[in-house]
């Protein structure tokens, strides 16, 4: 019975990719996120929105979901503003690719200056839905929760 019900998501579910493929997807995704990174520590919100599909969900731990690049612009402005700057890292720990889309789980640091001077971190695992549209990498969904959730 359940392998009647599985059969229609295997049936519909895109080919494997093979890996030669999955590192270039890879890469592309580390591309795109050094890219990211140099936008959000330019402190450019609507910038950083655009690494994101239009309509995409931003999901952040104890808050609430962000949805769609006006959204998500708005959510790291606020970050942003309440900051005097901040310096971001992020870590591939995997990706799974197949077509046009992909699952990288990873995690990333931002190590925060306050408008006082003082720094703190704030560290997460994280879990990215990205699609490719044309010849780059965009995030669909983006959620992360802290290292203890």
């Amino acid at each position: 019975m359940i392998a009647l019900l599985l059969l229609p998501v295997v049936a519909c579910a895109p080919e494997a990719t093979d890996l030669a493929e999955q590192e270039a997807v890879q890469q592309a995704i580390r591309d795109t996120w050094d890219t990211f990174i140099t936008t959000w520590e330019q402190k450019d919100a609507a910038a950083c929105a655009q690494f994101y599909t239009r309509d995409a969900r931003h999901i952040p731990p104890n808050s609430d979901i962000n949805n769609g690049r006006d959204a998500i612009a708005a959510f790291y402005e606020t970050l942003f503003l309440d900051n005097a700057g901040s310096r971001y890292s992020h870590t591939i720990e995997a990706i799974d690719a197949a077509g046009d889309q992909a699952i990288e789980r990873g995690r990333f640091e931002v190590v925060w200056t306050g408008l006082d001077s003082t720094t703190w971190t704030f560290t997460a695992r994280s879990l990215t839905h990205w699609v490719r549209e044309g010849d780059q990498w965009l995030i669909r969904q983006f959620m992360f929760n802290l290292p203890g959730d």
